[in-house]
C-alpha cells in the first residue's frame, strides 16, 4: 500500500487520461522534502508535467530500483493491427503451480493466438522465466560452470580435511593406546575425542559462514556493475546468508563432527592395545603417510599452480581493460540490438533473407539521421568496448600461415568509423560500393597492431588478407584499404588489440546499433524504441542501454571474473599448505626416534633438515609437474594464450612457500634433544 494518496488506476491508462505519477519515498524526501502536502504536485518527467497522486514507501523500488511510476498509456490507433511497441509481462504464479505448468498453460495460448494471427504471431513462442532470471542472465551454461566450480573447490577442501584428520589420528595413536592400557574407558576416550572435533567444526563452520558472507558481499558488488543498470543491486537481492544456508551448514557440522571425531575414535579404541604400544615403540616403525595422502597433497599444489598461473597472467589485462578507450567518448551514445525476424520460423540462409535484413537497417538509420538531436548513427556486429568474434587470418606473403592466435574482427555499417570517431591513420575507409555484395571486391580495414603484427607495418594498402576457418575453409582474398587506430577492438585480452573490419555487406538479422546523441542517450531511448515499432512486427529494438553501460558492464564482469579466480587460489592455497604441513608434521613425528638415533650418531642437523624437505620436495615437484600444463592450458582456454614462463614463475613462487609450510615442523625436530627423543620413544 501507499505511504499517501493512491495507486496507478485502470482509467490512468486511457489515452486522454492526465499525466500522473506515483512517486518512491527517495524522490519525495529528495525534491518534496517528505511533505504531507505533496498530492496534487507538479514533477516534470522528460519534461512533460505529471500529477503526483501517490508516494510509495522505502521497502518498494519495484522492478529494480524505480523511484516513480507512471501509467503505460497505449493508444491502438498508434499502431496497425496485431502490432505495438515492446511490453514486458510478469506475474505471480497460482498456488501449487510450478514454471513448468504456467508455461504448458501458457504454450497452449501461444499456438492459439499463432493459428488466429499467422502473419504476425506464426514466430512468437512465449518463454516463462523466473523473475530474477531475466536480470541476471538466462544461461544454464554459466550457472553449471560456477556449479562445477564450487564442487571442485568443495573437493579440494573434502580431500584436505581428510589428510589432515588422518595425520591428526594417526599422530595420536600411541597416546591412545597407553591411555587405553592404563584403563581409560573406550566411551571416555571416544566422548573426548567427538568433543574436540565437535569444537573444531564449529570454529571451522563460524569462520566458512564468516568468509561466505563476504565473499557474497563482495561478488554482490561486483554485479551490481556487471549485470544491473539502474543504480546498483536491485532492492529484492540478499545479499546475505539465508537462514537455510545456515541451517544447512549446521547439520553437515554434526555430520563432520561425526565423520572426524567419533569414527575415527572408535576405530583406534577398538584395536588391541599391545599391538599398539609395540607398533609404537618400534624403532623400525613407517613413515609412510600412504599414496592417497600423497596425491592429495600432489593435486592441490597442481591446481594451486594452475589457478595462479590464470590470475597472475590476467591482472595486467585488468588493469588495461580499467583503461578508457582513448578517443571515445562512450556517454554520448545509445546503443541496441536490433533483430530481424523472418516470416518462416526456421528460413533459409539467402540473399531475399539478407536482402530484408539490410533494408530494413537502411531505414532505420535514414530515419535516425532525420531525428532532431542525432549527430550520427551506424550499426556493427560489435561496437568499440563489446565482445567482438575473432576470427584466423592468412596474409598475401608467401609462405604464410594463418594466425597461431585468432584475433577480433567486426562487420561494420555504413559512417562506421566517422560516426564511432576511430582516426584513420592510413588510406581510406569503406565507400558505399564496398557495401554491394555485387562489386566483387571485397576489401578491409585494418588496425594499427595488425598492421604492425602481420603485415610488416609499411607498405600496407593494397595487401591482400583472408580469413581461415577450420570448418568452412578459408573465405575469399580481401585488399586492404586503410588503417586506423586500435579502438576497443579486444575488451577480453587488451593485451592483443590487432583487429580487422570488414563492410556489413550480407546483413545478419542482428547487429548492434550506435546511435550519437547531443543531448544524452538517455533523453532519445524512448523515442528509438518508439521508431522500433514503426518497423513492422518481425523487427525488434531490444537492449537499449548507452554504450557507456555496455561498457562498464563488461568491465564489472571481468573482475568479477578475476575476484572468482583470485579467492578460489587463495582458498585453494592456503588448504594445500595446510595440507603440505600436516603431512610434514606427520613425517617429523613418526620419524623422531630415528632422527634421534642419527643425531646421537653423528648427524648434521642441515643433513636431518635436507632429509626432511627431499620428502616435501618430491611431492612439490609432482606438483609442477602437473601444474605447469594445467596452468597453460587454462590460460589458453580462459585468456587466449598460456604463458610457460608465467607459469615456471608461479611454480618456483608457490615451491618457496611450500617450503616455508615445512618450516614449523623442521624446528620443532631440530629442537628436540636426542636422548630426550630416544628417551622418550623408548
Amino acid at each position: 500500500p501507499p505511504l499517501l494518496g493512491r495507486h496507478l488506476g485502470q482509467a490512468d491508462e486511457a489515452g486522454q487520461a492526465s499525466k500522473v505519477v506515483v512517486i518512491g519515498s527517495r524522490v519525495w524526501e529528495d525534491l518534496f522534502a517528505a511533505s504531507p502536502a505533496v498530492i496534487g504536485q507538479m514533477l516534470r518527467i522528460a519534461g512533460v508535467p505529471h500529477e503526483v497522486v501517490g508516494v510509495m514507501p522505502e521497502e518498494f523500488r519495484f522492478p529494480l530500483n524505480h523511484a516513480a511510476w507512471t501509467p503505460l498509456q497505449l493508444d491502438p490507433s498508434d499502431s496497425e493491427g496485431l502490432t505495438g511497441p515492446t511490453i514486458s509481462v510478469f506475474g505471480l504464479l497460482a498456488e501449487g503451480v510450478d514454471l513448468d505448468g504456467a508455461q504448458a498453460e501458457l504454450s497452449v495460448l501461444g499456438r492459439r493466438a499463432a493459428s488466429a494471427s499467422p502473419q504476425t504471431h506464426a514466430n512468437l513462442r512465449p518463454r516463462v522465466v523466473p523473475y530474477a532470471q531475466q536480470w541476471v542472465g538466462t544461461s544454464r551454461l554459466g550457472y553449471a560452470g560456477a556449479r562445477l566450480g564450487l564442487v571442485i573447490l568443495l573437493l579440494v577442501v573434502v580431500a584436505n580435511v581428510g589428510a589432515l584428520v588422518l595425520a591428526r589420528t594417526l599422530t595420536r595413536e600411541g597416546e591412545i593406546a597407553v591411555r587405553r592400557a592404563l584403563g581409560a574407558g573406550r566411551g571416555e576416550i571416544v566422548a573426548q575425542l567427538t568433543v574436540e572435533a565437535f569444537f573444531l567444526v564449529v570454529l571451522a563452520a563460524a569462520a566458512g559462514l564468516a568468509a561466505a558472507s563476504w565473499g557474497v558481499s563482495v561478488v554482490s558488488r561486483v554485479m551490481a556493475d556487471a549485470a544491473f543498470g539502474m543504480g546498483g543491486l536491485p532492492f529484492w537481492w540478499q545479499d546475505g546468508l539465508t537462514p537455510d544456508t545456515i541451517w544447512w551448514v549446521g547439520g553437515l557440522a554434526v555430520v563432520s563432527t561425526i565423520l572426524c571425531g567419533a569414527l575415527p575414535a572408535m576405530v583406534l579404541t577398538n584395536q588391541r592395545e599391545w599391538g599398539t604400544l609395540q607398533r609404537a615403540g618400534s624403532s623400525s616403525l613407517s613413515p609412510k603417510v600412504g599414496l592417497g595422502g600423497k596425491a592429495v597433497v600432489v593435486a592441490q599444489f597442481a591446481l594451486s599452480v594452475g589457478l595462479l598461473t590464470m590470475a597472475v597472467a590476467e591482472w595486467p589485462d585488468m588493469v588495461r581493460n580499467e583503461a578508457a578507450i582513448e578517443g571515445l567518448s562512450s556517454d554520448t551514445y545509445l546503443t541496441s540490438m536490433v533483430r530481424v525476424r523472418d516470416s518462416e520460423p526456421d528460413p533459409p540462409p539467402g540473399p531475399a533473407v539478407a536482402e530484408g535484413a539490410a533494408s530494413v537497417h537502411r531505414t532505420l538509420l535514414e530515419r535516425l539521421k532525420a531525428e532532431t538531436g542525432v549527430t550520427g548513427a551506424t550499426i556493427a556486429t560489435a561496437l568499440p568496448g563489446m565482445l567482438h568474434p575473432q576470427v584466423r587470418t592468412q596474409t598475401d606473403r608467401t609462405g604464410d600461415t594463418p594466425d597461431d592466435h585468432p584475433i577480433r574482427y567486426s562487420a561494420v555499417g555504413p559512417a562506421f568509423f566517422d560516426v564511432m570517431g576511430i582516426p584513420l591513420r592510413a588510406g581510406q575507409v569503406f565507400t558505399e560500393r564496398d557495401f554491394t555484395s555485387s562489386t566483387g571486391h571485397p576489401v578491409a580495414v585494418v588496425n594499427e597492431s595488425y598492421a604492425r603484427e602481420r603485415l610488416g607495418g609499411t607498405a600496407v594498402i593494397g595487401r591482400r588478407i583472408r580469413f581461415v576457418s577450420r570448418t568452412r575453409g578459408a573465405s575469399d582474398w580481401r585488399e586492404v584499404v586503410g588503417v586506423v587506430q586500435d579502438f576497443g577492438m579486444n575488451s577480453i585480452d587488451p593485451s592483443r588489440p590487432a583487429g580487422v573490419y570488414i563492410p556489413l555487406d550480407d546483413a545478419p538479422r542482428a547487429v548492434s546499433l550506435a546511435v550519437r546523441t547531443a543531448d544524452g542517450p538517455g533523453q532519445f531511448a524512448p523515442r528509438l524504441r518508439s521508431l522500433g515499432t514503426t518497423l513492422g512486427p518481425l523487427v525488434a529494438i531490444e537492449r537499449v542501454r548507452p554504450l557507456d553501460d555496455v561498457i562498464r558492464s563488461n568491465r564489472a564482469q571481468r573482475r568479477m571474473e578475476f575476484v572468482a579466480v583470485a579467492l578460489g587460489t587463495i582458498a585453494v592455497l592456503l588448504l594445500t599448505m595446510g595440507g603440505l604441513s600436516a603431512v610434514t608434521s606427520f613425517f617429523v613425528s613418526r620419524r623422531t626416534h630415528e632422527m634421534g638415533i642419527r643425531t646421537a650418531l653423528g648427524a648434521h642437523p642441515i643433513r636431518v633438515a635436507l632429509d626432511i624437505y627431499g620428502g616435501a620436495a618430491r611431492r612439490l615437484g609432482w606438483g609442477v609437474l602437473v601444474g605447469v600444463p594445467m596452468g597453460v592450458a587454462l590460460g589458453s582456454v580462459v585468456l587466449e594464450g598460456g604463458s610457460v614462463v608465467v607459469s615456471l614463475k608461479v611454480s618456483l613462487a608457490l615451491v618457496a612457500v611450500g617450503f616455508l609450510a615445512c618450516v614449523p615442523a623442521t624446528r620443532r625436530l631440530l629442537a628436540v634433544d636426542p636422548v630426550d627423543a630416544i628417551r622418550g620413544e623408548l
